[in-house]
């Protein structure tokens, strides 16, 4: 798990809008915390009651979440809070983000430059930016090739973040049920 989640959290909510919750939390431990699809729209007013001193993030996490109905999981950097039925999807992604960092791993290893540039932090603000449009910012803003072919090229990407760019990208994918890999030279 993150470092961060045994993070002792002190927190007295009292009527707290779950969307609240989270941003506290978030700003509070410098975590990112993604609530996924159109599930935030159903739970970001649900109140939280919670006074509690000396827990760790995680079983603040567990307990908000839980009230809520959801699940939630880590992905590299962010915390991904998802329906029970949208879950599976997002740990299928959290199994490609370990995949991915034993690929960036090898190819750190072998001195490709690629790693670095997975490992860079890749900051971006999308409000309904279509899918294609925000992979060619992406690429370009990291100096790399992204080849993509398939479906959702017109999906809206809604995405504020700062983590590294192969993370990013495996985040912005997995709502698509998407991967992506690399051949150490172009991300497929």
């Amino acid at each position: 798990g993150h470092p961060v989640l045994n993070g002792i959290t002190e927190v007295e909510f009292i009527d707290t809008p779950f969307q609240d919750v989270t941003d506290f939390l978030s700003d509070l431990h410098g975590i990112s915390i993604r609530v996924t699809g159109d599930f935030d729209q159903p739970i970001k007013h649900q109140p939280i009651n919670l006074q509690a001193s000396d827990l760790p993030l995680y079983l603040v996490l567990e307990i908000a979440t839980e009230t809520v109905g959801a699940r939630w999981g880590i992905l590299g950097q962010t915390v991904v809070i998802a329906s029970p039925k949208d879950f599976p999807l997002w740990e299928k992604a959290m199994a490609d983000h370990r995949r991915a960092q034993v690929t960036i791993t090898r190819l750190n290893l072998a001195g490709n430059p690629l790693a670095q540039k997975l490992q860079q932090p890749a900051e971006c603000e999308f409000v309904g930016t279509p899918l294609r449009e925000a992979l060619a910012f992406l690429a370009e803003a990291q100096h790399v090739n992204v080849a993509f072919w398939g479906g959702g090229l017109s999906d809206k990407v809604n995405w504020i973040s700062n983590v590294p760019f192969g993370e990013l990208l495996t985040l912005i994918l997995a709502e698509r049920d998407l991967s992506w890999e690399t051949d150490g030279f172009v991300i497929l």
